[in-house]
């Protein structure tokens, strides 16, 4: 299982930093019952190193999203975007992610914005219901809390409202898994 990244943990020099972003369809109040359809990441600064994957979730029916500020997607857009099982996505991910550190023992910290009260749960969930494992050295990071300490006194640390106030323009795309993580990383 992955571990939260407090304080008490050294971060190492070859520490590799990947911002992160999901997508899903349900409610996302109850990650336990959402599925995932989109992740994305790139390399904390640098952008233009990512990844846009695409997830068909093993359910029935898509649900509505309870929030109309989230998108939806349907089963043939996510066929058009080429979109594929959970445990390839995965696969597909952690490689990407292995390319990039600079040996076995490197810590990666997974970081996204509300990741403890949703990205890293919904993470793990479909990790537990697919029969998947986290390798070894998988930390997590809550830019929401950091956000909160770093930048006090704010009415919203909403992801969208931080980046509107210091880029003075809203995210392109939001509530999809790339765009959010772009964002997050200009953040």
């Amino acid at each position: 299982m992955a571990t939260i990244l407090t304080s008490q943990y050294g971060v190492r020099s070859d520490t590799l930093f990947i911002v992160f972003d999901i997508e899903a369809v349900g409610d996302v109040n109850t990650p336990d019952k959402c599925r995932m359809w989109n992740l994305a990441a790139c390399v904390l600064g640098k952008a233009a190193d990512n990844i846009d994957l695409y997830i068909q979730p093993a359910i029935e029916k898509f649900p509505t999203p309870a929030d109309n500020d989230f998108c939806n997607i349907t089963e043939g857009e996510l066929e058009a975007l080429g979109a594929t099982t959970i445990q390839v996505c995965v696969q597909e991910f952690m490689a990407w992610v292995n390319q990039k550190k600079e040996n076995p023992d490197t810590m990666i910290i997974l970081c996204s914005h509300g990741c403890f009260r949703y990205d890293k749960i919904l993470f793990e969930y479909e990790f537990m219901r697919n029969g998947l494992h986290f390798q070894p050295n998988i930390y997590f990071f809550d830019t929401l809390h950091w956000t909160r300490q770093a930048i006090r006194g704010r009415g919203s640390y909403t992801l969208s409202d931080i980046y509107q106030d210091l880029f003075k323009k809203p995210i392109e795309n939001p509530h999809r898994a790339y765009s959010d993580a772009l964002a997050l990383n200009h953040v």
